[in-house]
């Protein structure tokens, strides 16, 4: 399977100094329907104590991580800005401008953000037996809620799964189940349908063996359970007749016996 990177690091130069404009560095930023880690250093070189301060102007969502306010005589410090990506904008181009402001000079860099579809899913997977059921693990990568749905297994199998929808919150990683019957051992996928994508998610099953030294008289297999639990009242229901009976009989003998 795919694995869905989710922060991808650009840097736009390895230094952003007091008296130099942003070079050499990254015109755009692509995305793919995933957040986009933009990370540079800062340095003042002024030979004072200066302040600090970066503005963003992003036509999308950001977070702006590791500023601080001031920077000492010599201080370097690294400024990261992840951006947020809208579905909306897919298949266009926008621009973005980053301002430092270090003392009295200012640094801006203009770049281009190209929002292309995602080309993977979302969401990562893994899957195992658990005696009758599938547990599927999920982490969404993404930066928005997502759904999935359980299509059934890959394979022609003696097993079958249940279909079952399920979603997932940003960023959220959590353990799904879906009813599993069938029996033998054999290896196959289990698909997955999410966000347009077809996931193949390897799976072993096998048929659980039973400990009948743990049955206590509760039974799981094929409703067995149902038809039985009612027999066991109506043999209760006998045997307390019976010992009614019984007592009674004791009774009457032991009175004749008085006599």
């Amino acid at each position: 399977m795919k694995k869905a990177v989710i922060f991808a690091v650009i840097f736009l130069c390895s230094l952003f100094s007091v008296n130099a404009l942003v070079e050499d560095s990254t015109n755009y930023i692509t995305f793919h329907e995933e957040p986009v880690n933009l990370s540079f250093f800062v340095e003042n070189d002024s030979g004072n104590t200066q302040d600090l301060e970066v503005k963003v102007f992003s036509p999308i969502a950001y977070e702006l991580n590791g500023k601080k306010s001031v920077l000492e005589e010599g201080e370097k410090t690294l400024i990261e800005i992840t951006f947020f990506p809208k579905k909306e904008f897919i298949d266009s181009i926008w621009d973005a401008t980053i301002e430092v402001r270090l003392g009295k000079e200012i640094s801006r860099k203009e770049i281009e953000m190209k929002f292309y579809k995602r080309y993977f899913s979302p969401v990562e997977f893994s899957a195992k037996q658990k005696e009758n059921r599938i547990e599927i693990t999920a982490v969404n990568t993404s930066s928005i809620a997502t759904e999935f749905e359980i299509l059934g297994l890959k394979n022609e199998s003696n097993w079958k799964i249940v279909k079952e929808s399920f979603s997932l919150e940003a960023g959220e990683e959590k353990k799904f189940y879906s009813n599993l019957s069938g029996n033998g051992n054999e290896k196959n996928f289990v698909l997955i349908l999410c966000d347009g994508f077809t996931e193949e998610i390897k799976v072993e099953l096998k048929t659980s063996e039973i400990n009948w030294n743990t049955v206590t008289g509760q039974f799981a297999l094929g409703g067995l359970g149902e038809v039985l639990e009612p027999i066991n009242i109506g043999l209760i229901i006998i045997a307390a007749v019976l010992l009614i009976v019984f007592i009674s009989r004791f009774v009457k003998r032991l009175k004749g016996e008085e006599k």
